[in-house]
């Protein structure tokens, strides 16, 4: 019986110490994640076009000239 005891005890200890060990890693996951959500954010803004009316179809590569090529 008290072999049962130890080997609870033991499993218990284990058991929070896994328990903190998993806590650390979520809460270090947290801080990337919102790092990564607030770079993402910063990005995002600085791909905003400064005039959003333009589409790439408006690009004209400088090679192609005036009037581009084929238009």
């Amino acid at each position: 019986m008290n072999d049962d005891i130890i080997r609870l005890q033991e499993k218990i200890a284990y058991m929070e110490a896994m328990l903190e060990d998993l806590s650390s890693v979520v809460t270090d996951l947290n801080s990337r994640l919102r790092r990564i959500e607030r770079d993402n954010k910063s990005l995002m803004a600085d791909m905003t076009p400064v005039d959003p009316t333009r589409t790439l179809e408006d690009e004209v590569p400088p090679h192609y000239g005036p009037g581009g090529m084929g238009r």
